[in-house]
């Protein structure tokens, strides 16, 4: 365990409210304010006894040197629920650093919540921080991989399905096209309507617009959200779906009726996990992913249910990450 004497963990306070929002707009954000924050750890469904903050402060000088955020969300397969915390915002002062404070501030999260609350640390990590991640017992276990293509791109090997219905929907209708895929089996964030309300109706980030497609006996949804990149192109973001999408020609299907409620956009942005169907579709017709991952998925388990590489929770095994379904707006 990191024990450095010199600093010591608390969880986060009202007054530490201008601090968190310097350090991350000077590090991470363009623009971060105090309606982003109340929305992401005030206005959440899942709710903590405390703001799951963990700040740093030297111990002789009591100031502020770093934090590190953890936001509570659920998993769910199957009839399986499991609450976790997923590690986001991040930032330690540069005299500071290399000194095993975000690992200090993980085995404070974990030895708080070790008896009840969250059983599992979620991480989608840059590369630059995955070591600290590693240092502090987590498990890395996927790669996720970040496409841009044009529209223009989605017509190779394009085989339209001719029955394909495709509408704009709410977040209640959402839902309900989600509850009735639950007989899909994979690993994913808890859709509730309270969180797709949350996530995608209240949010400050973006204007998020969802769909409802048909095809058959094949319904599902997708959301997407537009906006202007600094090279000034307008980008489609494709920012969740469900189910997954068993094969590339039905995802590029809808997509192409989908761009047609929008004018001019340039390039669309797509998240993957590493071999997943979609990914791998996409390397079949010559596509090109960004050259490094975007980022790897790691793992701890907040209480021990652990064997060699493997994360069980509840009798499920979260480390196979086959099973996983993971899109855009999963990652915080």
């Amino acid at each position: 365990m990191i024990t450095n004497p010199e600093y010591i963990v608390r969880w986060f306070k009202e007054v530490d409210l201008d601090y968190y929002m310097f350090h991350l707009n000077n590090s991470l954000y363009n623009q971060y304010d105090e309606e982003r924050f109340q929305w992401k750890f005030l206005q959440s469904p899942y709710k903590l006894d405390i703001v799951p903050i963990a700040i740093i402060e030297e111990r002789k000088t009591g100031k502020s040197v770093g934090f590190n955020s953890f936001l509570p969300l659920e998993i769910k397969t199957d009839n399986t629920i499991i609450p976790i915390v997923q590690g986001c915002d991040g930032y330690i002062e540069r005299d500071h650093r290399r000194k095993g404070l975000f690992q200090k501030t993980i085995h404070f999260m974990t030895d708080y919540f070790s008896d009840q609350g969250p059983k599992l640390l979620l991480g989608f990590n840059f590369v630059e921080s995955l070591g600290a991640a590693k240092k502090a017992g987590s498990i890395s276990t996927a790669l996720i991989n970040r496409w841009f293509f044009t529209p223009n791109q989605i017509e190779i090997g394009l085989n339209p399905i001719s029955d394909m219905s495709v509408i704009r929907t709410n977040h209640r209708r959402v839902h309900d096209i989600y509850q009735c895929n639950l007989k899909n089996q994979v690993i994913h964030l808890h859709r509730t309507q309270e969180y797709l309300d949350w996530r995608f109706m209240k949010s400050p980030l973006r204007d998020y617009i969802l769909f409802e497609y048909q095809t058959g006996d094949h319904s599902g949804y997708i959301v997407v959200s537009s906006i202007e990149d600094e090279e000034g192109k307008m980008e489609l973001s494709i920012d969740d779906y469900f189910p997954v999408f068993p094969d590339a020609n039905l995802f590029f299907t809808i997509l192409r009726d989908i761009l047609k409620e929008f004018q001019d956009i340039d390039v669309i942005e797509l998240y993957t996990r590493n071999n997943d169907v979609l990914d791998r579709a996409l390397i079949q017709i010559g596509l090109e992913k960004d050259q490094e991952p975007r980022f790897t998925l790691i793992m701890k388990p907040i209480k021990k249910e652990i064997t060699g590489d493997q994360i069980l929770r509840e009798g499920v095994n979260l480390s196979n990450i086959e099973n996983w379904h993971i899109t855009k707006s999963d990652i915080y």
